[in-house]
């Protein structure tokens, strides 16, 4: 059987670069075979540029449709202010925009985008970019969280972990990065004691990983897991966080209800208080289970796709709370495929591939590695790899450049020719 149409809800939802790549080649391969494909995604940055037509959609309204490129001359700062997730170069087309140039279409590609920056000739040979230096967070102190060649089997001598050392420090933000089946998820799995390691020495907090009972390991270290649905315990969404609330100490009634109020306030749940958690969207789901994690008072976060199925603005509303979490001493550790969000966030990124860590350091030193990003199919940011396009034409970047607004500033407001 041959469909004529065939519709995919959030396909690489989860999804690595690598796999991304493949189910982008294989819609491409479809569409060339004469069939119909109708994407829903909130992912744009590879679909955008092979797309015949973009529906843009609102609370159930189609608010603009049509060419890619057209679209986003009508409609692109709309988009914006709707919180879809555009790639960072039509963010920079768009600000252009805003400040005054004129473009006859957004760039949507790293070479489009290089090409409208020539044009307008904001970066010529000698130019320099100095971006801030960032603050890293710096450890002191012991670590809380200490692995020694830890590895793990689920059996049959197959090691999903495969000799792993590592530290967790307090008060830092850690991403852990890989393809999927790396062993990131597993290893979370090992530190909030659902698995004890097989070979290797892990200590959590001062004693041997194999002592902990999990329940007074969860006073400790939380998980939001990567399907929510895991950790929902009650009948909706109010009585979840409530819950939660409760477990970390008493309160009275009014003081309970309001506490309960100001978080689902916080995080666009108020509507939902009265629904199942297992009835929401996928992404009120992670919403929710996020919550229910930050009302406690833990040592070590973790977070396994934090910001799976949420919009930019909301995206920013998790990744703040991280960050007050973090500001409090707190260790963060967030598993993700988003590069964007490793960039901007992290303090230090630790790259797993079949088992193994392949790299710790920064996301900089990271996004210059391409043998260790190719072996763990990832890919830098749009914006790193317009960066390095911009240093082969002898612009020099220098310092921290998180995102295509702070790009921007310092191309119109800093930097010289030579």
């Amino acid at each position: 059987m041959k469909p004529r149409l065939i519709i995919l809800d959030e396909p690489t939802a989860n999804l690595d670069p690598s796999a991304t790549r493949q189910v982008h080649e294989l819609i491409l391969k479809l569409k060339r075979e004469g069939i119909t494909i109708l994407l829903v995604t909130r992912e744009l940055d590879d679909f955008m540029a092979s797309a015949d037509n973009l529906l843009v959609l609102d609370k159930g309204t189609l608010i603009a449709s049509g060419e890619p490129y057209s679209l986003l001359i009508k409609h692109g700062m709309l988009m914006e202010k709707l919180g879809i997730w555009l790639p960072e170069t039509v963010e920079i087309g768009l600000a252009l925009i805003r400040a005054g140039y004129r473009l006859k279409s957004i760039p949507i590609t790293v070479d489009e985008t290089l090409a409208v920056l020539e044009k307008l000739e904001l970066c010529p040979e000698g130019r320099i970019l100095n971006g801030p230096e960032k603050n890293y967070h710096q450890h002191s102190g012991s670590p809380l969280i200490r692995a020694e060649d830890v590895r793990f089997s689920y059996g049959k001598g197959v090691y999903a972990i495969k000799g792993i050392s590592l530290d967790i420090h307090p008060g830092e933000m850690l991403a852990i990065v890989g393809r999927n089946g790396a062993g990131k998820s597993t290893m979370a799995r090992l530190l909030i004691g659902l698995n004890k390691c097989t070979e290797g020495k892990l200590e959590l907090f001062g004693k041997d990983s194999r002592r902990w009972k999990v329940p007074n390991l969860a006073n400790h270290i939380s998980l939001v897991f990567q399907n929510p649905e895991h950790q929902f315990l009650t009948d909706t969404v109010a009585e979840e966080i409530e819950y939660s609330l409760q477990a970390q100490g008493t309160y009275e009634k009014e003081t309970l209800e309001n506490e309960r109020n100001r978080i689902l306030k916080m995080l666009n749940l108020e509507e939902e208080k009265e629904n199942h958690p297992f009835a929401l969207s996928a992404g009120n789901k992670r919403r929710l289970g996020v919550a229910t994690m930050l009302v406690g008072d833990p040592q070590v976060l973790i977070v396994d796709e934090p910001t799976y199925g949420q919009d930019r603005e909301m995206t920013g509303t998790l990744m703040k709370l991280m960050k007050d979490i973090q500001s409090r001493g707190i260790a963060v550790v967030m598993i993700s495929h988003d590069m964007r969000l490793v960039e901007e966030y992290a303090d230090r990124v630790v790259v797993f591939s079949e088992g193994k860590k392949h790299f710790d350091g920064i996301p900089t030193d990271l996004f210059n590695k391409a043998e260790v990003l190719e072996g763990a199919s990832l890919q830098p940011t749009l914006l790193f790899q317009l960066l390095k396009k911009l240093e082969e034409k002898k612009v020099i970047c220098r310092g921290h450049i998180p995102g295509s607004e702070a790009f921007l500033q310092l191309l119109l407001n800093e930097g010289k020719a030579s």
